[in-house]
This record gives structure tokens, C-alpha cells and sequence, in this order.
């Protein structure tokens, strides 16, 4: 494979440690993310206090949870900025890493492509160098050989992009969960009497 195999390695040990991270972060850290915030958004409309749900949100959300806090006796617009700024940066966090996973699952099966180009262009330059004199056995050992990085590369890139994929659908989920919650606080800001300005939960 040559030199191309190191890149494709170390895009494998890559895929390996986003994925494991991410899957403690998504996992183990924000378990029942989905669940937990559309509970909170129930007893909201319900109108039943939310103190002891709201302190176990899922860590990624607390700073909307405080940004909708600090905001609420200001303008709905304000209010609605304050929220946006913060979801902003719960994407950004539940998000971190996965751009990388696409570009590997794009990136390994080129340089598995390059691997096996060099590695023919070797083989045939063998051929050259001996005269014309064609071994089949030597040259379909070359050509094997040669083939073998392509295979990593694809070995590499099917797993990135599968892991990359369901990542991605797993946080679309939770994301939707978000702004569904954000969008029942801005209701019940603009039901709110202004002139107590509380919270709800």
C-alpha cells in the first residue's frame, strides 16, 4: 500500500476515538435528552412547576434554560435572541466533531483510490524496467497489492459514514425537541402579565 496506508490509519484511529466520544457524550452524558426536554415542555403547557425537571435538563441545554432566566422580564424579541445565541451553542456542542467524520468518509476512499493508481503505476513500471518480459505471478501480486488500498479506504470510509449519519439523525431529533420546547416558553412569555415577570417553573 505504501505511504498512502498511514493517512488511511490514521483516518481509521480518527473515526474510532469522534465516534467513541461522541457516543459517551450522546449516550452516557445527555441520556433521555429527547424524553427529558419534551417532559419539561408538557408540564410547561400543563402549567404544573418544573423546578426539579429543569435542574436534571440534560447539561448541553442548561444555558438556554439560564439564557430564558435572565431574558424573561425583557422583550419577547430579546427574549427570543437571548434563546437563539444559546441553542446556537447547544448545536454547536452536540455537533462537535461530526463535521470531520463526513470529510474522512470522503476523503479515505480517494486516498485508497491513490494507493492503488501508485501501486499500478509500480507494477507496470516493473514490467518496463524488465525488458517487456511479463512474470503474471509477479504482476498480479503487484496489482493484489496494489488493490489492498482501495479496500482499506473503503473499510475506513463506510464505517465514518454510517457513524457520521446516524450522529447526525440522532441530534436532528434532539434539536427539534429543543425548538419545540423554546417556541412553548415564547408563548407563554407573550401570555405572561407583564407586570410579574416570572418564569415559568
Amino acid at each position: 500500500g505504501g505511504w498512502v496506508m498511514a493517512p488511511i490509519l490514521l483516518c481509521s484511529l480518527l473515526v474510532v476515538a469522534i465516534s467513541l466520544e461522541r457516543l459517551l457524550v450522546l449516550g452516557l452524558w445527555e441520556w433521555g435528552f429527547t424524553t427529558r426536554v419534551r417532559r419539561v415542555r408538557e408540564r410547561l403547557l400543563s402549567g404544573t412547576p418544573v423546578d426539579w425537571e429543569v435542574r436534571a435538563l440534560p447539561p448541553s441545554l442548561r444555558p438556554v434554560m439560564l439564557a430564558v432566566r435572565e431574558n424573561w422580564s425583557r422583550s419577547r424579541a430579546r427574549l427570543e435572541e437571548a434563546m437563539l445565541f444559546a441553542a446556537h451553542g447547544v448545536k454547536r456542542r452536540l455537533e462537535a466533531h461530526l463535521t470531520t467524520l463526513s470529510v474522512i468518509s470522503q476523503v479515505a476512499p480517494l486516498l485508497g483510490l491513490l494507493g492503488t493508481v501508485l501501486g499500478m503505476v509500480r507494477a507496470f513500471l516493473a514490467v518496463q524496467q524488465g525488458g517487456g518480459e511479463v512474470n503474471p505471478s509477479a504482476l498480479a501480486g503487484g496489482i493484489w497489492e496494489a488493490l489492498l488500498t482501495t479496500v482499506f479506504g473503503l473499510v475506513v470510509a463506510i464505517p465514518a459514514y454510517l457513524a457520521w449519519h446516524g450522529f447526525e439523525r440522532l441530534i436532528a431529533t434532539r434539536l427539534e425537541a429543543v425548538e419545540e420546547l423554546m417556541e412553548t416558553w415564547i408563548t407563554l412569555h407573550g401570555e405572561q402579565d407583564h407586570a410579574s415577570k416570572h418564569p415559568p417553573g
